[in-house]
């Protein structure tokens, strides 16, 4: 699991319309079995860690896509 901490970039893909929302967490509310945190956004919106996409990784990822 990756460490999960206030100010943290990402992005969060809607189950309903496909869609794509942008947030930074506010808040660590609890670490389940150091699979995954519950957190806050500062839209005081509950996630699950594993169910986001860090920015900071989709960026590196999309880097190397294209050779830099």
């Amino acid at each position: 699991m990756r460490k999960v901490e206030k100010g943290m970039k990402f992005r969060f893909k809607s189950k309903y319309d496909n869609s794509y929302y942008f947030g930074i967490v506010d808040t660590i509310s609890a670490v389940v079995n150091s699979e995954y945190a519950y957190f806050f956004a500062e839209n005081k919106v509950g996630y699950r860690s594993d169910e986001v996409e860090w920015l900071d990784e989709f960026r590196d990822e999309k880097l190397k896509e294209l050779g830099l």
